[in-house]
């Protein structure tokens, strides 16, 4: 099944799912992969392909059970990317 292009809001409301506990990082990261290695979809906005680069990599673990990336961090990502 072909992949259609998310949104910029499609992927801050994911992003956003992580804050919320909503999602785990781990489903929002394997979500954003799905689009970030899609072979047949071309992101051709830089600024979407960034955004699902840093949603791709929210699970980037750096010991059991924390994470690379703090809460602080994502909410950086959503003011930033919310701004464009």
């Amino acid at each position: 099944m072909r992949l259609t292009q998310p949104t910029m809001e499609e992927v801050i409301t994911k992003i956003k799912m992580v804050l919320e506990r909503k999602s785990t990082r781990e489903e929002v990261a394997d979500w954003a992969w799905k689009y970030v290695t899609d072979d047949s979809l071309v992101l051709e906005d830089k600024k979407l392909r960034d955004l699902l680069d840093c949603a791709a990599g929210v699970d980037i673990p750096v010991s059991p059970g924390k994470y690379l990336f703090h809460e602080e961090d994502i909410k950086y990502w959503i003011r930033q990317f919310e701004k464009k």
